[in-house]
């Protein structure tokens, strides 16, 4: 908060102390947190060797948000696409569910790879157990053209979510007497 606000309650010193005091006590989100602001000259001089350096330290603590950090570097500073498609690979693996999301993009549409739709549902798989809400619903409409049931289960996941699209899908479901939603009564408890 002290870092982040303007005016009378920003304090960007007792902020970045305070960064600084959680991450020599190994806090990964403190790092990470700390590693940002060398990255932007937010509270402290502008290092960008400082912040990936912090950045490395609190993706290697298993921090997925920072390793996703490293790879949003890597391609959008350094225009090293494969690199950062390394990281960003690692970052969902650690369970950053944006990083799956983003890969499921880049692979259905040959963003900076090569198109591989087996790759791109599997990242939208992961994605979608991550919970990510938009993914749900990508996966269970996808997924309902081979198992109704299946898919269904998947956008009403995305739905309890209060996703729009996912609220309206499922609403005009269950308006439709022969819905698969009305023969499994478990989905009203």
């Amino acid at each position: 908060i002290y870092i982040s606000q303007e005016g009378e309650l920003a304090d960007k010193a007792t902020g970045i102390q305070m960064l600084q005091e959680l991450a020599n006590e190994g806090s990964a989100e403190s790092i990470y947190s700390l590693g940002g602001c060398y990255m932007n000259g937010n509270g402290v001089t502008q290092d960008i060797d400082k912040g990936l350096e912090l950045y490395h330290t609190a993706s290697d603590m298993g921090l997925g948000a920072a390793t996703y950090a490293i790879g949003a570097y890597y391609v959008n500073e350094c225009q090293e696409i494969e690199k950062g498609i390394q990281y960003c690979e690692k970052a969902a693996e650690q369970g950053f569910a944006l990083a799956a999301s983003i890969l499921e993009q880049q692979y259905e549409e040959g963003m900076g790879v090569e198109k591989d739709f087996d790759k791109a549902m599997f990242y939208l798989k992961r994605a979608a157990e991550l919970g990510d809400a938009q993914s749900q619903l990508k996966y269970g409409m996808l997924l309902s053209r081979t198992d109704k049931h299946q898919g269904v289960e998947w956008m009403i996941k995305s739905a309890n979510q209060k996703n729009p699209a996912a609220l309206f899908i499922v609403g005009q479901e269950c308006l439709n007497s022969e819905s698969h939603l009305f023969a499994d009564p478990q989905h009203f408890n």
